[in-house]
């Protein structure tokens, strides 16, 4: 997009809201708004009322670090031992460092302490590993009483000699189960997938179940879904509160975050000034107001800068206002018609679902029975037996157990196993429907339910799927209404015959 630089008058190339053609143009125009106007002063970020952080201030020392005011106030959150905190300062606040200062410190002054680091991925674990491995090569190595440092690739630890260990794992479920630790640290969680970090979760707190102490912190900055580890942590330990705020007001979660109130200007320099703890020590609003010149939206740097999590919920898979749309009464059903079930990971709860369209191309889904997995199987038998249609399912976890109940039927019936690329196109086709306006449902309880709490996961490069965990109510219907559907259009071609119900 062409622009004019408000400085020079120049005509430059640029994005949407760029203003200045060149640094030096943005450079002179911040001099400029300096030389008319009271400079904004950063807000003193003052530490937590009481003493110093010990293990913070300790671990500072072995890295050569000084730690600034809002650090140590960290550090002193860390020390209380709250089982979960999660940590949220814009980038260049020191976050990360103030974070492994405590766990070395932590090390150091307690004997036998155990710590687990990951990040968003191994490399990155191992990168920031190694930063902090130069700094005590430095100012505590080995031979004058720091760790024993090992680093062979897969293997890299601090190992102290009163016998606490710190070191890093991949970002995976099966990497940190094992042995009973004190911490888990994971930096910038907000990058690994909803359903990973989930995984990771319900692997780490069972580390705990013999250390009564046990910690995890979490720091980032805000990620692209409101999904996740990361996110849940936060929005529990917040209880409701926007902007700063620093302490524990749930049970089991703190919190230590710097944001910008919802109602804050983006471009505002004493909003940044008021934010951003790291101004004025760690880095200066010069070089913070290149970075927003510099980056590539608004939204971007609000993310990074000003702790802004994007305003709508991007994992939702089923808009609201769609799916309150496409509401209709019960319709009549095709003599044959697409039967699906689905059981929830932990065999809770199924659902049995019909799917079929229209004459006129309208999907439409229904719950047929929502209730547990044994009686979902016998229901689906016997509308097997009535209308002989095969019996859909996602081929994977609890719905086996269904599946296995049917083969061992007499007669048995025809099924109808998918794979996970069929899901994949199964719920994506859902979806699509409803965007064009051409999905019907009834008003159903669990269907609703089910539509309102759906969130999607990515599957690699193979697409997305409603995720179990990253969803916030039970996703049976939803999963089997799609699989219902996408039955139905692969079932032979045949006339539709009306009937009136299939109860």
């Amino acid at each position: 997009m062409r622009h004019t630089c408000a400085e020079c008058g120049a005509e430059f190339e640029g994005r949407s809201d760029a203003r200045y053609c060149k640094g030096a143009c943005r450079a002179e125009a911040s001099k400029k708004r300096r030389r008319t106007r009271t400079q904004p002063q950063p807000v003193a970020h003052t530490g937590r009322s009481g003493p110093e952080s010990p293990r913070m201030t300790a671990g500072a020392g072995r890295l050569g670090l000084t730690m600034h005011l809002h650090q140590l106030e960290l550090g002193q959150l860390l020390d209380e031992g709250t089982t979960t905190t999660a940590v949220q300062w814009p980038r260049r606040a020191g976050k990360t460092t103030g974070c492994w200062s405590w766990l070395i410190g932590r090390c150091d002054l307690e004997p036998d302490t155990n710590i687990m680091v990951t990040a968003q991925t191994r490399q990155k674990a191992r990168e920031r590993w190694y930063d902090v491995k130069r700094m005590l090569d430095r100012h505590w190595p080995e031979e004058a009483g720091g760790p024993k440092i090992r680093e062979g690739k897969g293997d890299e630890a601090f190992e102290f000699r009163n016998g606490s260990r710190l070191w890093i794992v991949a970002p995976e479920s099966g990497s940190v189960r094992g042995d009973a630790v004190d911490v888990v640290y994971v930096d910038e969680p907000q990058e690994l997938a909803p359903d990973v970090s989930l995984d990771i979760k319900q692997a780490v707190m069972p580390l705990f179940d013999t250390r009564p102490q046990g910690q995890v912190v979490l720091s980032g900055t805000p990620g692209k879904v409101r999904s996740g580890w990361y996110w849940e942590a936060l929005s529990t330990g917040l209880a409701g509160r926007t902007g700063i705020v620093r302490g524990r007001y749930a049970k089991g979660t703190a919190v230590s975050v710097y944001a910008a109130q919802p109602d804050d200007a983006w471009d505002d320099d004493d909003v940044l000034l008021r934010v951003h703890p790291g101004i004025g020590t760690l880095t200066t609003l010069e070089r913070i107001l290149e970075r927003r010149e510099e980056a590539s939206s608004a939204l971007a740097f609000a993310m990074e800068y000003l702790g802004i999590w994007p305003g709508t919920d991007d994992s939702r898979a089923i808009d609201a206002g769609l799916w309150a749309a496409g509401a209709a009464e019960f319709a009549e059903k095709p003599r044959r018609f697409g039967l699906a079930f689905d059981v929830s990971p932990d065999s809770s709860t199924a659902a049995l679902m019909a799917g079929w369209r229209d004459d006129d191309g309208i999907a439409h889904v229904e719950v047929l029975l929502h209730a547990d997995p044994r009686a979902v199987g016998r229901e689906a038998y016997r509308l097997w037996v009535k209308h002989k249609v095969p019996i859909a399912y996602d081929a994977i976890g609890a719905n086996l157990e269904v599946a296995e109940m049917l083969a061992r039927s007499k007669p048995k019936p025809k099924t109808t196993p998918m794979g996970t690329k069929d899901v994949v196109t199964a719920e994506a086709a859902l979806v699509s429907a409803l965007r064009a306006g051409e999905l019907h449902h009834p008003d159903q309880k669990a269907l609703n339910a089910a539509a309102d709490g759906a969130a999607w996961r990515t599957l690699g490069d193979s697409g997305q799927l409603f995720g179990r965990r990253a969803s916030a109510a039970d996703i049976t219907p939803i999963v089997g209404g799609s699989v219902a559907l996408l039955a139905f259009d692969r079932l032979p071609k045949r006339a539709a015959v009306v009937v009136a119900s299939v109860a």
